[in-house]
């Protein structure tokens, strides 16, 4: 009698390795492909089920493996140019989504969402097997995803914004279809050249500018940082080849900082973490030519993230800073007292820090940071029942204007700078104490559209 595993292939250590290979050799290429295709879309779809039962314990995943095994029927022979099946892009798009902890209608459009306009299955048969609710979001994304959205000039780019959010009556699309074009994004460099130009184009007059409106800062980075590195691969790559070379030398210093920051706050019993940060390529880049700076010139490259409980603590730990270190005049906004457009809020201040250096802090509760990085999807879900309405998840951002009960996409938060920049908030400091908050339309930080031309190509900041 064999030990369990060996000479059979089996065992509960499971194939024998030899063996396996030998069996695998005598499949057809075209079977073989088949088992190494739902192998990697399956693994992707457990995880997925995983993400979403780590978010949404309670939720019945059946929609899910039902939106699943559809999609995969009907991608079957499908496969993407990086030569990858084409059902991961659904799958990574869902991803994206489940990141952003969005409710099971949406992840599940994820999943279908190019089913229509790439395969022979109707919209009348996606509401059939999945109801009203899906079917109006596939919908939706088909219907954006037949514009043709390149745009030259700023105020055609607004006007095309505009056009896409009137069109879209559940920012659920919106969602949608930015996870889509990050994803999109990511792999872009297995199209032609003058197709990457044309995509990341597109997705810097667009779709950062729409990411940065709904106020979803992650997407909206990470959108400009690619769209760039096409755009202008130059301009990347020195940026990136400086920010590296100071990397080493600004971790160590804040390094410093934030361990003098961490003990007072101990003294004083505030829960904060502290972190720091590397400002994006794009992000330097827009600084760089709107001021007339070089890179040596911006000093605040990496800066330091207070986050903490509540806004009293966001304002006790303000005071606290400027009591290590005196803060640089006109550099101490108030986005809590008075938030941004796009929901963003925290209070920034730059001082002049150990060495003689300055550097540059934000102060924000972890609500406030969760809204900064996903916007308006930080306070949505979908309740059953309620037709296209979208209901606030866990309240307004704190000190913040309140999604609207049946908010729809084209009443999302004005779009900042597309009517010239918005007053910013300036605070008085007097050792630890904060005062009043008054409009500064002159020290705020400049957030505008306005085009950063380059010789061969427009950028436009978002």
């Amino acid at each position: 009698m064999n030990p369990a595993g060996e000479g059979t292939g089996f065992g509960d250590r499971g194939y024998d390795l030899p063996l396996a290979g030998i069996v695998v050799a005598n499949i057809p290429n075209a079977f073989r492909q088949a088992i190494s295709t739902n192998l990697l879309t399956l693994t992707k779809f457990r995880e997925l089920l995983r993400k979403i039962k780590k978010n949404r314990p309670q939720e019945d995943l059946e929609l899910l493996r039902k939106a699943y095994q559809f999609s995969a029927q009907h991608h079957i022979r499908q496969v993407r140019l990086s030569g990858d099946p084409y059902l991961v892009h659904p799958l990574e798009v869902a991803h994206i989504l489940a990141d952003m902890k969005m409710d099971l209608p949406t992840v599940a459009t994820a999943l279908l969402h190019d089913i229509v306009e790439d395969t022979s299955v109707t919209l009348e048969q996606v509401r059939a097997e999945f109801g009203k609710e899906v079917a109006h979001l596939v919908e939706g994304v088909t219907k954006i995803s037949k514009l043709e959205l390149v745009s030259r000039e700023e105020r055609q780019a607004t006007n095309v914004r505009k056009m896409l959010l009137a069109m879209v009556d559940d920012v659920r699309v919106i969602f949608l279809k930015l996870a889509d074009r990050l994803h999109n994004m990511r792999t872009l460099q297995y199209l032609p050249a003058d197709k990457q130009r044309r995509v990341a184009q597109e997705t810097l007059d667009i779709y950062a500018p729409l990411a940065h409106r709904m106020g979803m800062g992650k997407i909206r980075g990470e959108l400009e940082d690619l769209a760039f590195a096409y755009l202008d691969p130059q301009a990347y790559r020195d940026i990136q080849s400086d920010l590296e070379s100071k990397r080493k030398a600004g971790e160590e210093f804040l390094k410093e900082v934030a361990s003098e920051v961490e003990v007072k706050l101990q003294e004083h019993e505030i829960p904060a973490r502290v972190e720091w940060r590397i400002k994006r390529p794009y992000s330097i880049y827009q600084k760089m030519k709107r001021q007339g700076l070089t890179f040596e010139e911006i000093y605040d490259t990496i800066g330091i993230r207070i986050i903490t409980d509540d806004i009293k603590n966001c304002y006790a730990i303000l005071g606290i800073i400027h009591s290590l270190w005196k803060p640089i005049p006109g550099k101490v906004k108030d986005y809590i007292a008075m938030p941004k457009a796009n929901m963003y809020q925290s209070l920034h201040t730059t001082v002049m820090g150990p060495q003689g250096h300055c550097v540059e802090l934000q102060i924000r509760s972890e609500e406030m940071h969760r809204v900064c990085e996903d916007g308006i999807a930080a306070h949505w879900k979908y309740k059953e029942g309620a037709g296209t309405a979208l209901h606030a998840e866990e309240g307004p951002p704190q000190g913040g204007p309140a999604p609207r009960v049946g908010q729809r996409a084209r009443e999302v938060p004005q779009e900042v700078g597309a009517e010239g920049p918005q007053p910013q908030p300036r605070v008085h400091v007097e050792g630890d104490v904060v005062h009043g908050v008054d409009g500064d339309p002159a020290g705020g930080q400049a957030v505008g559209h306005g085009p950063l031309r380059h010789p061969e190509v427009v950028l436009h900041a978002g």
